[in-house]
């Protein structure tokens, strides 16, 4: 579990898991707002990698007039939590976590922090 509270990243809690974690069938869509997050080994190569909604940024509003969704901008008062589940990963030495600002082929992101994680 993460804390997001006025872009300061903290880890609250850590615990394995145990479920079918079916393979993705295709890339999600990236929007502008979600979150990457990214294990990362000392010498900076990608692990494994989950695309996030941004839990304090962006959210969907369904229009009851013509039911369809629009998006809306969500100001948090105080800190939000979420959950990442990332695969344990021989040689993770940490959790890279940005926000996606520009969406494309090269994307531009802002880092939001990285958290250092224990020698597995």
């Amino acid at each position: 579990m993460l804390s997001l509270d006025q872009g300061r990243l903290t880890l609250v809690d850590q615990q394995d898991i145990e479920g079918d974690f079916a393979p993705k069938r295709r890339k999600p869509e990236e929007w502008s707002g979600m979150l990457r997050c990214r294990l990362m080994s000392a010498d900076n190569q990608i692990l494994a990698e989950e695309l996030l909604p941004a839990p304090d940024h962006l959210c969907a509003v369904l229009d009851p007039q013509t039911g369809g969704s629009k998006p809306v901008n969500y100001t948090v008062a105080g800190p939000v939590v979420f959950q990442v589940r990332m695969p344990r990963v021989r040689g993770a030495a940490r959790l890279d976590i940005s926000r996606i600002i520009q969406p494309g082929d090269t994307p531009l992101e802002g880092r939001l922090g990285s958290i250092p994680l224990p020698s597995s």
